[in-house]
């Protein structure tokens, strides 16, 4: 199925192609957007400039003044093989992007998601993301995204995420923001897994300069065999900070989680000067507890600054 074309003015094709040559920079193949056998989105600021669907997979979008509004669904016992592709970006300098969005994932689905956000000339912007995912009984939702935002460092990303997963299902994700400058992320997820579900998380950031990375996550295993792992690897250099804060908690017995919270954090090294790093894990206690007795475990919640930024102990 061919794209939507949504926009009517003689501005569309420049600012579509505009959006393709940022879609590729953040790394996605701009080819895909318009593949007949693939659903896809792409939306500029607040407009919609291309929409398609396939079979199992629909997506209806409202724009709004500051964004879009849109409701992702996935047939029960839809399988495809080309995953879905998101492209949101802003072309301007400053403003504002709001993503509210729903996805219903249907028992018995195998989908994946690639998304990619694109903010290529940000000096005072804003991009906030609100989605509301359910993965229903037993099927897979994967979903990758990247970012890139250029090098001047002038935006705010806010993704908040509440994702409820269902008995036996499984969701993969993936952030992954290492391409320009990262400005001030804030990352907020809360996950609910059912019985025999798994969900695992993955956040990749690279900060520099003064830039400001946070991301607070909180993993609820609600049923035997529940599962959850949740990975952050931030890196940090010059002014840069970074600050994690990870909760995993839940009540029945046979519950397995796991998070690891690593940092990496240096400045430029003078040559033949050792790279400063580190890295902290952090792991349930295996003390006995009473069947209602909930179950919480916490990472350490940390604020590293980068290493320019500290002072060597002495030896």
């Amino acid at each position: 199925m061919s794209p939507i074309q949504t926009a009517d003015d003689p501005g569309w094709v420049d600012e579509y192609q505009a959006m393709l040559d940022a879609y590729r920079e953040a790394g996605g193949n701009p080819t895909m957007l318009s593949a007949p056998n693939v659903a896809a989105l792409v939306v500029s600021s607040n407009r919609v400039l291309a929409r398609s669907e396939v079979p199992g997979v629909r997506l209806q979008v409202q724009e709004r003044p500051t964004g879009i509004v849109a409701e992702i669904r996935v047939d029960p016992g839809a399988r495809r093989d080309e995953p879905v592709h998101l492209c949101f970006g802003m072309l301007q300098a400053e403003g504002i992007q709001e993503i509210e969005s729903s996805f219903e994932i249907g028992a018995g689905a195998d989908v994946r998601f690639i998304t990619h956000c694109t903010f290529p000339r940000a000096t005072r912007l804003r991009h906030a993301m609100d989605p509301d995912i359910h993965i229903a009984s037993d099927p897979s939702m994967e979903y990758t995204e990247g970012h890139y935002h250029g090098q001047q460092g002038g935006i705010e990303v806010v993704p908040r995420a509440r994702i409820v997963v269902d008995d036996g299902a499984r969701f993969l994700s993936t952030f992954s923001l290492a391409r320009g400058r990262v400005g001030r992320l804030e990352i907020d997820y809360d996950i609910v897994v059912g019985r025999s579900g798994l969900a695992e998380l993955t956040t990749k950031a690279f900060g520099r300069a003064d830039d400001r990375v946070q991301v607070h996550e909180v993993l609820h295993l609600d049923g035997e065999g529940a599962r959850g792992i949740m990975k952050t690897r931030i890196a940090v250099r010059d002014d840069a900070s970074s600050e994690v804060s990870t909760t995993a908690e839940g009540t029945p017995p046979s519950l397995e989680g796991t998070w690891t919270a690593r940092r990496s954090c240096a400045a430029e090294p003078p040559p033949r000067t050792r790279r400063t790093s580190s890295s902290a894990t952090t792991k349930p206690t295996s003390r006995t507890r009473q069947p209602s007795e909930p179950w919480i475990a916490r990472s350490s919640r940390r604020s590293w600054p980068a290493a320019s930024a500290r002072t060597r102990p002495s030896t």
